[in-house]
């Protein structure tokens, strides 16, 4: 019985490694946090290959697939640009932070790359 139990256990590991690795895409999720100030701002992000893959909006979030490697820029649509970059390779999961940052000259963009662990807690409180 352990021992059917361990091959079975196994069998599923490599399995899952093996189809991760397999993966012919990765996954950037971009999102946007609630912010009562900036409740009604929204803006587009756009890659170079394909316009508007998501729209920021307050409190939203979108999975994007990527089906090639390398370095993928994600901008803003607005008049001042803000920028993030992933190094993407397959099988991973990406995660960019858009917020609005204020100043004397009206409401900027913002984009950054955040670790996996700090923006699944933000994402995860984002109902789509």
């Amino acid at each position: 019985m352990k021992k059917t139990l361990i091959i079975c256990l196994l069998s599923t590991c490599i399995f899952t490694g093996a189809w991760a690795q397999s993966q012919n895409y990765a996954t950037v999720i971009l999102y946007r946090p609630g912010n009562f100030v900036a409740a009604l701002v929204s803006y587009g992000i756009d890659t170079a290959a394909k316009a508007e893959v998501y729209k920021a909006k307050n409190n939203s979030k979108a999975e994007v697939k990527v089906y090639h490697e390398g370095d993928v820029t994600f901008f803003s649509d607005t008049r001042s640009k803000a920028y993030a970059t992933v190094d993407v390779k397959f099988g991973k999961t990406y995660y960019i932070r858009c917020d609005e940052l204020y100043s004397e000259f009206g409401k900027n963009p913002k984009m950054q790359v955040v670790p996996e662990a700090l923006a699944k807690k933000d994402a995860d409180k984002i109902k789509e």
